[in-house]
């Protein structure tokens, strides 16, 4: 197998994975501008910080808030502050703007999926998490189509 065709599968397998990945975020994050609200009680609000494993990696950051609600007089606990967020790390001040929009206590509106309450988000609708995802997949697929031309060129010159 060339090295064109090596570029191309890995490279497009990633941005496909990438654009899947955005999507299903994405549709998930429509569907719950639908969900019905209640209101429901935060119970653990925290910045957590997370250290990549290479020496100099420098740490990122991530709002964690729990809340408790009631659907249908059953309570439910989830963690979700909207559909793809957990997958973003972020700064120390950005985590924590985030954390203090939640604080222990505070009464917040809990949106839930209908066909299962237990699936919950603070935050519905679109984000550019979800943009960012599916652009970056568009893009590798690009890069990677462009690499195996070169390399297509490359190993015909020599």
């Amino acid at each position: 197998m060339g090295s064109s065709v090596i570029i191309l599968l890995l490279t497009s397998c990633f941005g496909i994975l990438f654009i899947v990945m955005g999507l299903r975020e994405g549709r998930k994050r429509i569907a719950s501008r639908q969900w019905p609200a209640t209101v429901g009680a935060v119970v653990r609000s925290e910045v957590t910080e997370h250290t990549g494993g290479d020496v100099g990696d420098a740490p990122t950051y991530t709002a964690e808030v729990e809340y408790t609600y009631v659907v249908n007089g059953v309570q439910h606990t989830a963690d979700r502050i909207a559909f793809g967020y957990d997958s973003f790390q972020w700064r120390e001040g950005q985590a924590a703007r985030k954390q203090r929009s939640y604080p222990v206590g505070a009464r917040v509106n809990v949106y839930y999926n209908p066909l299962n309450p237990s699936d919950a988000v603070l935050e519905r609708g679109s984000s550019r998490y979800v943009v960012a995802m599916v652009a970056a997949g568009v893009g590798l697929v690009i890069v990677g189509i462009a690499l195996s031309q070169a390399a297509r060129r490359f190993d015909a010159f020599f």
